[in-house]
């Protein structure tokens, strides 16, 4: 069953970017998510704020994790 964007909750008019909301549509925690993809909970982090983010194999993996396209992954949610 998918999750539509309107079943998550976030703090009222907040944006955020595409790797976080993928995340959490796919009930995981950034610690829950690293340890699928291989990665820290620091980088998650790092990447649900854009400071970096994945390339390659590792992208299509988190696109995979979260059950999204690579397009949604940097795609700006509002909530």
């Amino acid at each position: 069953m998918r999750i539509r964007k309107s079943d998550i909750s976030f703090e009222g008019g907040e944006t955020i970017n595409g790797f976080e909301f993928c995340r959490r549509r796919a009930g995981m925690t950034q610690v829950e998510a690293a340890a699928a993809i291989g990665v820290t909970q620091g980088t998650v982090s790092q990447w649900e704020t854009g400071n970096t983010y994945p390339t390659g194999d590792r992208l299509r993996l988190v696109a995979e994790v979260y059950g999204c396209t690579i397009d949604e992954l940097y795609r700006e949610q509002s909530a």
